[in-house]
């Protein structure tokens, strides 16, 4: 293996070039690939044209033929590259093509391993089918409740209870059983829930929340208590929906509205940088909630205290993309639809904290009370959250906490 650098100096290497002779085929083969740790798509500086980088990998190969993504009659000598005229990024390697010394022939299934390139993107293609089990798990949903709808007659038979307290029952058994096997999913401070008071509870966005589904669950198959939820308004137009929102009473949300449900002594759950905060929230944890009072006019209309939750490791569960994001952010303001594309599903600890209970007070204003539940809030994350967050260590920490339960 000769180390490449297309200026002839002394500088660390840019490629690698590797030697092989195909016997079969009786000619040499050419790869110029960038080394292990340098990113795929990485291209030297263009400098004095590629014919100046062309001389710099004759001189380097030092008459040696290399392996590569063309196919040469000969081998690769001094010179020999000087008729070089264009380049391509294919795969993991950098394609160096010239019409008189190489001859290009089915190089993607002669010089490409594809075993290897599965192996290799495999993490990647599962990092962004993971979100789709999420999707489908919703579907699954939809399709109960559908169920037990359409069989009202005869599941009314079998329940003695609200016709949705079964289908609510086996959908929070579900999502559950998610929750436990694939994130080891625990709630700390399960005893701060009221058992029969009201209360409203703020939450930190993920990319996906699937923490709240889980909580969500937990405490209805724990404490019988169905919370309702606050939903963006795009999700109201997904088909299927509307029968998750009717039977699991997830509500696009009005400050009218969500003071009525808390006021019938019910629970609901808001998280105030919503959709915003989902996308363009990163590891480090920040807060994105702008100048939103929504949540806090509504708990002082209805007089209730607010629980401030967080989900240890949630964004290293699932994550959003990074590149583009004024383009993206552009797109959402313009649109209100959630454009950046999300991947993850990592099995990573879940542990969702339940802060102390920040009680009613008709002398704070609805500024001074989003900055009092942001401050409670971020307390709970510089507390159980390590800033940033790393994948690698929330996988990790999830071995550790198995560990010494079984100890």
């Amino acid at each position: 293996m000769v180390k490449v650098s297309f200026d002839g100096s002394s500088k660390p290497p840019l490629f690698d070039i590797f030697t092989y002779f195909d016997t079969s085929r009786d000619s040499f083969l050419l790869i110029v690939q960038p080394p292990i740790l340098r990113p795929p798509w990485h291209t030297p500086p263009r400098g004095d044209g590629w014919a100046d980088s062309a001389k710099s990998l004759a001189k380097w190969c030092q008459g040696d033929g290399s392996i590569g993504l063309a196919r040469m009659r000969t081998p690769v000598s001094r010179g020999s590259l000087r008729t070089l005229e264009s380049t391509e990024i294919f795969g993991i390697g950098l394609i160096l093509s010239s019409p008189t010394n190489f001859i290009a022939h089915d190089f993607v299934g002669d010089f490409i391993d594809l075993d290897l390139a599965v192996w290799l993107l495999a993490p990647l293609i599962i990092s962004f089918l993971l979100p789709s089990l999420i999707v489908l798990l919703l579907y699954m949903t939809s399709i109960i409740l559908y169920i037990y709808k359409w069989h009202k007659d005869t599941i009314r038979e079998a329940y003695e209870s609200h016709l949705w307290d079964g289908a609510r029952k086996f959908v929070a058994a579900l999502w559950d059983a998610h929750g436990w096997i694939w994130h080891g999913y625990e709630i700390e401070g399960l005893d701060k829930i009221p058992d029969d008071t009201p209360a409203l509870f703020v939450y930190y966005h993920g990319a996906i929340p699937v923490d709240l589904y889980y909580f969500l669950s937990r405490v209805f198959l724990l404490k019988n208590r169905l919370i309702h939820t606050v939903a963006d308004r795009f999700l109201f137009k997904i088909p299927g929906f509307s029968i998750i929102s009717e039977a699991l009473k997830v509500i696009p949300g009005t400050v009218q509205t969500c003071s009525t449900i808390l006021k019938e002594n019910n629970l609901l759950a808001i998280a105030p940088g919503g959709v915003y905060e989902a996308q363009f929230g990163d590891c480090y944890y920040s807060l994105m909630w702008k100048k939103r009072l929504g949540f806090a006019k509504v708990a002082i209309d209805a007089k209730v205290p607010i629980i401030p939750i967080f989900t240890e490791n949630i964004r290293e569960a699932f994550r959003s993309i990074t590149i583009g994001r004024r383009l993206l952010l552009k797109l959402y303001l313009k649109t209100r639809f959630p454009f950046v594309p999300i991947y993850g599903g990592f099995p990573v600890k879940l542990l969702t904290h339940v802060g102390e209970p920040i009680p009613y007070d008709q002398d704070l204003s609805p500024e001074d009370l989003q900055i009092k539940v942001a401050e409670a809030l971020e307390k709970l994350i510089l507390k159980h959250q390590k800033i940033p967050g790393s994948i690698m260590k929330a996988l990790f920490q999830r071995i550790q906490i198995n560990k010494k339960k079984k100890d």
